[in-house]
């Protein structure tokens, strides 16, 4: 059954304004929560996913390299490939794009199942950026679509608090019950991963029927359409400074992520190292998220961060602090610690730097939000491919280290960029006064 071309206007029988109730079942949001079960199902089939291969990978031949690779192939892609999809998003039919990733995940993990040796496993790490640059930004898009991501708007950051806990609670799902399903054999793993890809693609096609039967697009509407609500306080921040903090936040997205990285892809050969258990392991990337779950919640009841610098720069400082102790520690409670206090820096890097994407580019989200994933995934790579080849010739802990000095330097780019902005303003008003 071909899916429903957006835009289409769906007719709302007068009759049924007369019902409060049925109004609301009626209003496009009533298709977010299909959405943000999507982002949930899609990834905690792709942490389960890569959690799965990169302990495989770690257990059969401690190889840095093998995981550097793998790494490098996912985010590479994914870099390469999110922007470029996120602008056939603000074009093109989104429920189709997330029709075709749902389609490359499966194969990816079609191929898994039949081996999850090298080089198949690059194979599978490029189709899963494939399918990952084709889902996201156009889940965002849509999720966007109206007002909600407006700076305008009182909660501009309400549709962004659940999508960010909808792929935040799949990562930990997958992370958490990989580390069991792990003990069960990598093969189970894949199988479960292979059955949320068809929940994936059937929720997506489901989600479009409704949509072509009744309910609304959330894509339709007029994005113009003035607010009856109270504006945000927010609401005179000039476009250019909205930009300005977008790209910031692409900076920081590269630093922080490869730090990231460096936990996905790097960690499990100093886990298994230290003969630390795979459940044990899953659980500690576990805990990192609900930190990062934590940061999210306290960005969206409060403003003292928008359009700042400092609240950004003290998260920056305090993944730091979580590496020095990953590269010192030997035990798991001072290991976990410094994991959980690197998410700290991810979820303020992630919830700060998709909210100044959507208020910063109007209605080219499909291609702010491809941006935002394209840098995160740059630093994926950076991290992936840079810490295993760091890890294989100077030892475990190197990476680490390594990851310090990134941040500091993206701290570095981003304070000289805000002093830049802040003499041209003052120059282009001394000039017109």
């Amino acid at each position: 059954m071909p899916l429903p071309a957006e835009g289409v206007q769906n007719s709302i029988p007068p009759s049924s304004l007369d019902s409060p109730f049925r109004a609301l079942v009626k209003h496009r949001s009533a298709q977010r929560p299909l959405l943000y079960l999507l982002v949930w199902i899609g990834d905690c089939g792709l942490s389960l996913f890569i959690f799965t291969v990169t302990r495989h990978l770690a257990e059969q031949d401690g190889n840095f390299i093998s995981l550097g690779i793998f790494g490098s192939c996912l985010s590479l892609t994914v870099a390469l490939c999110a922007a470029l999809f996120g602008h056939f998003a603000d074009r093109l039919d989104r429920r189709r794009m997330i029709a075709a990733g749902s389609l490359l995940m499966g194969v990816s993990f079609g191929i898994g199942l039949w081996s999850l040796e090298v080089p198949w496993i690059y194979l599978q790490a490029v189709l899963m950026g494939l399918a990952s640059a084709l889902i996201i930004p156009p889940v965002i898009a849509l999720l966007s679509a109206g007002s909600d991501g407006d700076v305008n708007r009182p909660r501009p950051t309400r549709t962004l608090i659940f999508f960010c806990l909808s792929w935040n609670l799949g990562m930990v799902s997958g992370q958490f019950f990989g580390g069991f399903l792990f003990v069960l054999g990598a093969t189970v793993s894949i199988k479960v991963c292979l059955v949320l890809a068809v929940c994936h693609f059937a929720l997506n096609l489901f989600s479009s029927v409704r949509e072509k039967n009744g309910q609304p697009s959330l894509d339709q509407g007029n994005e113009a359409t003035p607010s009856t609500e109270p504006q945000h306080p927010m609401h005179e921040v000039p476009v250019t400074r909205r930009k300005m903090f977008a790209i910031f936040g692409w900076i920081a997205n590269i630093a922080g992520s490869s730090s990231m990285g460096l936990i996905i892809f790097v960690l499990p050969q100093l886990m298994t190292t230290l003969e630390i258990s795979a459940p044990i392991h899953g659980s500690m990337l576990m805990s990192s998220r609900f930190l990062v779950i934590a940061t999210y919640f306290g960005l969206h009841f409060s403003r003292f961060w928008h359009f700042r610098l400092l609240p950004g720069l003290c998260a920056q400082t305090v993944a730091m602090v979580g590496l020095l102790i990953i590269t010192v520690a030997g035990d798991v409670p001072l290991l976990t610690l410094g994991v959980v206090l690197i998410g700290v820096m991810m979820g303020y890097n992630y919830f700060s730097g998709i909210f100044y994407a959507i208020t910063g580019f109007g209605n080219r989200r499909g291609f702010a939000s491809g941006m935002h994933e394209g840098t995160l995934a740059m630093g994926f790579l950076i991290g992936s491919l840079g810490g295993g080849f760091i890890g294989s010739i100077y030892g475990v802990r190197a990476p680490f280290a390594v990851g310090m000095g990134m941040i500091g330097l993206a701290m570095a780019l981003e304070t000289l960029g805000y002093i830049w902005f802040g003499r041209l303003r003052a120059r282009d008003k001394h000039a017109s006064a």
